[in-house]
């Protein structure tokens, strides 16, 4: 059986994407075997797991919201991946040690930030 298996439809996902960006689908098709225009994706490792979309591909409501809250995710942690990078440089100018423990430190306080709202505030002297 091949690695990239769709159990729903009993197909083998294929490797699409473009500009490097690669993920693994395969086209839906009816019961005469003829493409719906529909695609089926597999889900990623950290997403939650593939809930079967009604005939035709389309997605309820609380899907949306569920795919819309992961990328929403997605973005807020490269946001704070940027902004940890552009910090680190920053210091690298400056002359500061700079060591990947505190940039992913750092990235977790600004996802943190980004995501709830929460900061940290500077110990008192």
């Amino acid at each position: 059986m091949a690695e990239h298996w769709c159990k729903e439809h009993q197909q083998e996902f294929k490797r699409k994407g473009k500009d490097g960006k690669f993920w693994y689908s395969h086209p839906v098709v009816d019961e005469d075997g003829e493409p719906t225009g529909a695609w089926c994706n597999e889900p990623k490792d950290d997403s939650p797991a593939k809930t079967s979309p009604p005939s035709g591909g389309e997605m309820s409501k609380e899907e949306w919201a569920e795919r819309e809250r992961w990328t929403r995710k997605s973005i807020e942690r490269q946001k704070a991946l940027d902004v940890a990078k552009d910090w680190s440089i920053a210091k690298l100018n400056a002359g500061d040690k700079v060591t990947s423990y505190t940039v992913l430190t750092v990235a977790k306080l600004f996802e943190s930030y980004i995501e709830n709202g929460v900061v940290v505030k500077d110990k008192e002297p």
